[in-house]
């Protein structure tokens, strides 16, 4: 797990204009209020404006950065300082990268809250204060808890940061296409290699040629559709991105060694509690 402590949790509400330098790394979570707010990194380059339409955010914060924000009434906005932590900037200056093991991950400097959910994220600050105020060592623990549950949100609301190699962009496109329509080697040539090029590097970073892994995924989604859905097998190819029934049984005889018809007799006459409702829902099985 990634290795970090907190060193402050506040809030801050007074209306307040002010230029700071950041002397230690932070994760700022914005909710109402402000007026402007202007972000630089060390070597003067603007990273970010806001002005009063700003949506809620979260945003990360590094030594050497220059602050330039003003805050009026109804302000509310979050400070959540790190230490001990490994962060830095990445090589390009448009993100953050964070080391978690002996690798960098690259982190997005700002990701917005959709409304919905900036009050359940208002109670999880609040908890990640309550539980540093009172710092047992389980406290402590759930107190890093939610700072990873916070960094895991701005990376999965921020898909550049899944796909800022070319492997890791072909894994993002496969895992996207849900439909299964598309072919590796065209998703290859979007990432801008070539199918054979690409293969090498998703091997070497993921230990499984792409449409190996591919294939596993829609192997676990047409289980998942045999287990526990009522759809046909003829429904269940369809979905799983198959032209022709028959290619999916053999698909699902060369994944499981059995055929679809028997995956649902075999699986989901495990489920429910009357041998005759279930029978009764196998013969309205189609083909």
């Amino acid at each position: 797990m990634l290795n970090f402590s907190l060193a402050h949790v506040g809030v801050y509400r007074k209306p307040e204009k002010f230029k700071q330098t950041v002397q230690c790394p932070w994760i700022s979570f914005y909710v109402s209020g402000l007026k402007y707010s202007r972000d630089y990194l060390p070597d003067g380059r603007l990273l970010r404006e806001s002005g009063t339409d700003a949506n809620p955010y979260f945003a990360v914060g590094f030594p050497g950065m220059k602050i330039d924000f003003e805050f009026g009434k109804n302000r509310e906005n979050w400070v959540l300082m790190l230490k001990d932590v490994a962060i830095r900037y990445s090589s390009d200056g448009k993100s953050a990268e964070i080391k978690e093991g002996s690798e960098w991950l690259r982190l997005p400097f700002y990701v917005e809250i959709p409304g919905e959910r900036v009050e359940g994220w208002q109670m999880e600050i609040r908890r990640i204060q309550e539980a540093w105020l009172n710092p047992t060592p389980l406290n402590s623990f759930r107190a890093r808890l939610g700072i990873l549950n916070i960094l895991r949100f701005m990376i999965d609301r921020h898909p550049d940061t899944l796909g800022f190699s070319p492997e890791e962009k072909l894994k993002r496109l496969i895992d996207e296409d849900s439909t299964f329509s598309r072919s590796v080697q065209d998703m290859s040539r979007s990432c801008g290699m070539s199918p054979d090029h690409m293969r090498v590097l998703f091997q070497k970073k993921f230990h499984i040629a792409p449409l190996a892994y591919r294939n596993q995924k829609r192997g676990t989604y047409m289980m998942e559709l045999i287990a526990n859905s009522s759809l046909s097998v003829k429904e269940i190819s369809f979905r799983a991105g198959f032209r022709h029934v028959s290619h999916f049984c053999m698909e699902h005889r060369k994944l499981y060694g059995i055929t679809p018809l028997e995956g649902i007799r075999k699986f989901r006459n495990t489920r429910g509690n009357g041998d005759s409702s279930r029978q009764g829902c196998l013969r309205n099985i189609a083909l």
